[in-house]
């Protein structure tokens, strides 16, 4: 049997998938360690338990967990009331949308790194393409209750969004056909599991990081420009 008590999250703060992780880690009132590592420079006690020399990495005393998918259902299997739907049929679906939600994950990196107007508009196009696809979803997840294993897994995105109002202005318009997506978005970010699966300041954090990597929306935000987007 898995002590629960010996879980630690490694992480790197402003990641999309470990916040996925912490999200089922406090659903499950899982008592678990965080501690954060520089990707840049990733230390060897790491390396050396993670193949993949990504985060998240969940470490239970010798036991070693990597990928976020495969961390949570772990996560969801090992406690009692699964946030996975009760068929088989209805679980291989979710976890298909989960891998897709993955494909808007990077291109929203790719639109927040983006040097130019130009560079993220294109990603911010082929984003809001891809949230579209989630829209008869989100029509049941807008007004559901609790969290799935896929809100967790489409969750960071919308985090991520909220972080730029000029995005969100963008988007309620773009997505008028699809009003259900942002409430969608509010319903989840609004949970307190989703509100504490991120450090205080993360906003902050997360422009800062894409400013001083040469972001354009980030570095516009950071200027008190306005971000021109669609």
């Amino acid at each position: 049997m898995t002590d629960i008590r010996e879980f630690k999250l490694i992480s790197f703060a402003i990641c999309p998938f470990v916040q996925r992780s912490r999200i089922l880690l406090n659903i499950k009132a899982i008592p678990y360690e965080i501690e954060y590592i520089d990707l840049g420079s990733k230390p060897e006690w790491f390396l050396d338990r993670v193949p993949t020399g990504k985060v998240p990495a969940l470490f239970m005393g010798n036991e070693t967990l990597f990928e976020s998918a495969v961390i949570n259902e772990f996560l969801d299997e090992i406690t009692p009331g699964s946030v996975l739907p009760d068929t088989p049929l209805e679980r291989a679906k979710d976890r298909a949308w989960i891998s897709l939600s993955d494909g808007l994950i990077m291109t929203q990196f790719r639109m927040m790194i983006a040097p130019d107007r130009e560079g993220f508009e294109k990603e911010l196009v082929s984003l809001v393409t891809g949230m579209l696809q989630f829209s008869d979803i989100a029509k049941v997840r807008a007004t559901a209750d609790g969290l799935t294993l896929l809100d967790a897994a489409i969750t960071p995105v919308f985090m991520r969004l909220f972080a730029i109002p000029d995005i969100v202005a963008a988007l309620s318009e773009r997505l008028g056909e699809a009003p259900q997506i942002l409430a969608w978005a509010d319903r989840v970010l609004a949970i307190e599991s989703v509100r504490s699966s991120v450090n205080s300041g993360f906003a902050d954090e997360f422009l800062t990081y894409f400013a001083d990597r040469g972001g354009y929306a980030a570095k516009a935000v950071r200027t008190g420009a306005r971000v021109d987007a669609l």
